[in-house]
This record gives C-alpha cells, structure tokens and sequence, in this order.
C-alpha cells in the first residue's frame, strides 16, 4: 500500500471516533436549539480530538511513524494526520446539519465537487507519473532516435521502431 493510502487509512480510522459520534444524533432533537446544542458538542470534541492527535504525532512521530506504516512518509505529513481528522469531524457535523435542514441540493453539490476534485487530482497524478516516465525513456533512447522524438512521434512508437531495427539485424 502507497504512502498517502496509508495515510488516509489511518485518518479515516481515527475520524470516525473524531466528533465522538455526535454527528449522528445532530439529526434527533425535534427543536432547532437542541440540535445546535448537538452539533457545538460534535465540533468541540472535533476540536478537542484533533488538537490531541496533533500533541501526539508531535511529540511521538518518529516513533509513530514506522509503527502505523507510514516508515518512508515526509516527516511532516505525521503532523497533517491530527489537521486531517479535525477536518474529517467537522466536514461531518456539518454534513449531518444539512440533512436535517434538509438541503440536499447542497449535498449533493457537495459530493460532485469532492469527487471531481478527488478524481481530477488522481487523473492529474497518473498524467504527471506518466509524464515522468516518457521523460525517462527518452534517456535511454538511441541519440538517432531523438530527432524523430523531437518531430511529434511518442515513445511508444520510437520503441517499436527499436524493437522492429533490432529483429531485423
């Protein structure tokens, strides 16, 4: 498993304990006040929980780091973990306080754009990897080759034609 998936794994574990499951009883009181009274609750533990992971991924990262897997993870993204699971609590005290507002039209813009923005980030990264790697091929190329590569043809093509030289000599 990669680095950021195992850093969402373990923020995703924590987050569900992030706004000690206030967030579904947000939804319950039959008066306004009660549930704004529900979800402060919600947010003051998201707070809490959160400045709590942060005090421990500060004072035990280097330890914390190579135990929950995160052994060739930046040191700096151990702190994020803390930030990550506030967020993650909040984010849900407030999509629990739009259920019972009842505005799904909101919601459901809030999902599109998260999965947009979550697919067009993962879209990116595999452009950019790929990118890198055509970068790469182009090194090991014959110097003959470069002048064909420079015209427009991929290295996929450039391959190819390697591939064909060398069977038929």
């Amino acid at each position: 498993m990669g680095i950021l998936a195992s850093l969402l794994a373990i923020t995703s574990i924590l987050s569900v304990f992030a706004t000690g499951q206030y967030d579904l009883a947000i939804v319950l009181p039959e008066t306004e006040p009660d549930a704004t009274s529900v979800a402060i609750i919600g947010i003051c533990i998201a707070i809490c929980f959160g400045i709590l992971i942060c005090f421990i991924s500060i004072a035990f990262g280097d330890y914390l780091g190579p135990v929950i897997g995160l052994r060739n993870a930046p040191s700096s993204w151990i702190y994020l973990i803390g930030l990550i699971v506030f967020l993650t609590g909040i984010e849900q005290v407030l999509y629990k306080l739009c259920i019972r507002g009842k505005q799904f039209r909101t919601l459901a813009t809030s999902q599109f754009s998260q999965q947009l923005g979550a697919n067009g980030l993962k879209i990116s990264w595999a452009l950019w990897v790929c990118l890198q790697m055509d970068c790469y091929l182009e090194r090991f190329l014959d110097k003959s080759f470069l002048p064909q590569y420079c015209s427009g043809q991929s290295t996929t093509v450039l391959l190819r034609k390697r591939i064909v030289h060398t069977k038929q000599t």
